[in-house]
């Protein structure tokens, strides 16, 4: 799941090289590639996923009619003795392979766990077509597949829904219009609260952008590198600007659709994503990948150098071009992460890295805003499990949500808080998968305290 960690750069790392020329369109210019779809060969497919079920589905615009499978599978033989849960990927758009896939169902054993690809995305990727087939991508036709993923492998009923980060968004609204399908929701980073009608969901964390200057803080005095090309005097008056930003800006940008700036207005010009109501003219992909390193990865010398990058953008500090190149080449292997369609091995990326369809994360953000306030309102009852320092999905939104019982109804609600967590913990810590099978299978007993934790987890009960 550590690609799920990185989620909150994705877009900000998309470019291509003549991404500043004038009237470049980064959608158009990069929609017919392979990798935009993150498409993945149906001879892969089947080696990958040896368990999996090719579900029929029908695209309708006007006369034409164009089939196409959504992909479906477990990592083991699915067991009918056994009760099933559903596991849907964030992104929007990630595609699940099988390393992460088997991680998750061996965190419960118990179940069969059945996961699928987004409609167009990996293994369930739309046919060529001249029609413009993106406007079938959204939280409603997913809920559509899964409900026909549900009646392919005859089960009646989901012993729970386990969605991640966007995924959290998509679970909700199915369990709000089909809560018939559903018994209970495990939710880890939630996503999609500017919608339960609370407007404090926008707002940025203190305690993320706290956590952001505790680390650029105690970095430097560890960091040969910074020493070596930046005074403490310059890297003091850095830290008063950092905090000065970070007053102004969330460290979480909706989505932080985002960094390339250029590509970001293109985009939203041509009405593929949701203008944001503010970003700092100065932001890039090397911005974005260093605050994520720093919220994120180790302290280690690429950290440093996503810094010195910082410093430079700034004005602290001076970067020769070999220091320049450096920076570039650590970004560019984020991108190699997540956009494989600038790299030509990018299909042998997917069995080591989560791929994510560039064509679903634009297609979802776009055609989802059209959905109700109240589409992920439900009385299903739920488990949120968030990290404290989660820049992809704050801490805060827990609260927004499970505290406004108009919208999350159940009495049943629980949410674990990880402090020091970032955007995924599930499959890691052992106490927080023992206490989401307890509460899949309602063991109410045992739900009211938690076994020993590697971080310290604070369970709520709303």
């Amino acid at each position: 799941m550590k690609t799920l960690y990185f989620l909150i750069i994705l877009a900000a790392i998309f470019r291509t090289p003549s991404a500043n020329a004038e009237g470049f369109d980064p959608y158009t210019s990069v929609r017919d590639l392979p990798g935009f779809s993150a498409s993945i060969p149906k001879n892969i497919c089947k080696n990958e996923f040896p368990f999996f079920k090719a579900v029929p589905r029908i695209l309708q615009s006007g006369d034409a009619k164009i089939p196409f499978d959504v992909f479906a599978f477990t990592s083991m033989p699915f067991d009918a003795k056994k009760e099933s849960i559903l596991v849907i990927h964030g992104g929007p758009g990630g595609v699940w392979n099988a390393k992460g896939a088997l991680r998750i169902s061996k965190a419960f054993s118990a179940y069969n766990a059945v996961f699928f690809h987004y409609r167009g995305a990996g293994c369930s990727s739309f046919p060529s077509s001249p029609l413009n087939l993106d406007i079938f991508i959204d939280s409603m036709e997913t809920i559509s597949d899964i409900e026909r993923i549900r009646n392919s492998f005859k089960i009646a009923r989901w012993k729970a829904v386990v969605g991640f980060s966007y995924g959290t968004s998509v679970a909700r609204r199915y369990a709000h219009f089909k809560p018939e399908s559903v018994q209970s929701l495990i939710l880890e980073g939630l996503s999609g609260n500017e919608n339960s009608g609370n407007s404090s969901a926008q707002k940025p964390s203190s305690i993320e952008n706290q956590h952001v200057l505790e680390k650029l803080t105690g970095r430097y005095s560890a960091s040969t590198v910074l020493q070596k090309y930046v005074t403490l005097q310059s890297y003091q008056n850095f830290l008063q600007q950092i905090a000065r930003y970070l007053q102004e800006y969330p460290v979480v940008l909706n989505y932080s659709l985002l960094g390339f700036w250029d590509s970001y207005k293109d985009l939203v010009q041509k009405g593929y994503l949701v203008k944001l109501q503010k970003m700092p003219p100065y932001l890039n992909r090397q911005t974005f990948a260093a605050i994520t390193a720093l919220v994120y990865a180790n302290s280690d010398e690429n950290s440093d150098y996503y810094i010195l990058s910082l410093l430079n953008q700034f004005g602290y500090v001076s970067i020769s071009e070999e220091i320049k190149n450096m920076i570039s080449k650590s970004t560019e292997s984020l991108t190699f992460m997540f956009f494989p369609f600038l790299n030509p091995n990018y299909l042998d990326s997917f069995k080591d890295e989560q791929l994510v369809s560039l064509r679903v994360q634009l297609a979802m953000t776009k055609n989802d805003k059209n959905l109700s306030e109240q589409s992920i309102c439900t009385n299903v009852q739920t488990l949120v499990i968030n990290g404290t320092v989660d820049v992809a999905t704050p801490v805060s939104g827990v609260e927004d949500y499970l505290g406004n019982k108009a919208c999350a109804q159940s009495a049943e609600n629980r949410a674990l808080i990880v402090e020091g967590g970032g955007h995924s913990n599930l499959t890691s810590i052992v106490c927080l998968k023992e206490f989401a099978n307890k509460f899949i299978n309602n063991e109410k007993n045992e739900l009211n305290s938690l076994g020993n934790c590697a971080l310290p987890v604070k369970l709520k009960k709303y």
